[in-house]
């Protein structure tokens, strides 16, 4: 278990009712009828999303430990599209609404992404369904501040044995969450995945691998004179259910930070887990350098000690990045990785190596 306490049951729900919709946007912008919030509950509407092309190549056989991978040139494509909807009560100063991100590229399965409503007043915010809970939405590090496709966090080059930049989460999972307003800097959030990394519109099944799952975050921000702060500790617990684990809890706790000056960045993190008798510490450091279009940055996750993971030690990874912003909405993105897997000589010999370097090129239109 190097990833996951467990692979969530794959839902493939219908999306035929919302690409008639899209379409039927599309049809209205034709005729040049925008949408807008109209008192009695329509709702606005905003169709956004990207579309990118993406060039890599490298020692990916070595990287992903998986043979059967080339380690030519290829390429590949990166789109989705969202859908947002909100609107706001005049009488109670409720806002309300809900978002639909789906995954257009054309060999993927399951076509949805992320599906929630949100609530949000002067009490703080509610989202309910498929949504990232307080550990992806408030961890702060290396990941935050990089340039390129996202650095140690990026397309492609991320890939390592032992994830060296979060702490599992629930992903996706449905959920309840809820943040706090921000009070002189500082807000709380929470989540609660009841049946875990289970997701969509079915019933669940009670062998689902990890239940109960809460999650909780404290994040803390701040503007000085000469700098922008910010800080966060987030994790989360859950009862695990896999048979082959030696323990049936999972606990984690991650911090970092950033800090963000007139052209420099700097972000890093420490974080530590057991999930299940797997045990890993782990860091995370980088810096950003911005100059009008350009952004740079070099990252590096390093993986500082584990237990119960087989045939592997200490994994790390160094990446460097850049993107240039060609034209509004176009942006060129490129990370450049070396990687070291530490694995056991046997786990070597599958793939002829556990270390090497990895790249990948981004063109992206976001609208």
């Amino acid at each position: 278990m190097n990833k996951s306490p467990g692979a969530a049951r794959t839902v493939q729900p219908g999306i035929g009712w919302l690409a008639a919709f899209v379409i039927g946007l599309a049809g209205v912008a034709d005729v040049g009828r925008a949408t807008e919030v109209r008192v009695g509950g329509v709702l606005e509407v905003t169709l956004t999303g990207f579309a990118g092309v993406l060039a890599f190549g490298g020692d990916l056989a070595q990287q992903r430990e998986d043979p059967d991978l080339s380690n030519g040139l290829d390429f590949a494509t990166d789109t989705e599209v969202h859908v947002l909807a909100r609107a706001e009560d005049a009488v109670t100063g409720l806002e309300y609404g809900g978002t639909i991100e789906l995954e257009a590229d054309t060999d993927a399965v399951a076509n949805a992404d992320e599906t929630w409503l949100f609530l949000r007043g002067g009490w703080g915010e509610a989202r309910l369904g498929d949504v990232d809970g307080p550990v992806d939405a408030s961890a702060l590090g290396a990941f935050t501040i990089a340039a390129g496709t996202g650095g140690i966090d990026g397309d492609v080059v991320d890939a390592l044995a032992i994830d060296a930049i979060l702490p599992l989460t629930s992903d996706t999972g449905t959920k309840a969450r809820y943040y706090t307003p921000s009070l002189a800097g500082l807000q709380l959030g929470i989540s609660y995945a009841p049946m875990g990394l289970d997701a969509g519109s079915s019933v669940a099944s009670p062998d689902v691998d990890a239940e109960h799952w809460v999650e909780a975050a404290a994040v803390y921000e701040a503007e000085f004179d000469r700098f922008d702060l910010a800080a966060s500790l987030v994790g989360g617990i859950a009862d695990l259910k896999d048979p082959e684990l030696d323990d049936d809890r999972l606990w984690t706790w991650y911090a970092g930070g950033q800090a963000e000056f007139d052209e420099i960045a700097l972000g890093g993190g420490f974080g530590m887990e057991d999930a299940g008798g797997q045990r890993r510490h782990y860091l995370n450091a980088g810096v950003g350098y911005r100059l009008d279009a350009v952004h740079t940055s070099i990252t590096h996750g390093r993986v500082l000690s584990t237990s119960g993971y087989a045939e592997v030690g200490e994994p790390w990874n160094l990446v460097l990045s850049a993107d240039l912003e060609l034209a509004s909405g176009l942006l060129l993105a490129g990370d450049v990785a070396y990687f070291n897997n530490d694995l056991d000589r046997a786990a070597r010999d599958e793939t002829g190596g556990d270390r090497g370097w990895v790249w990948v090129a981004k063109l992206e239109v976001a609208f």
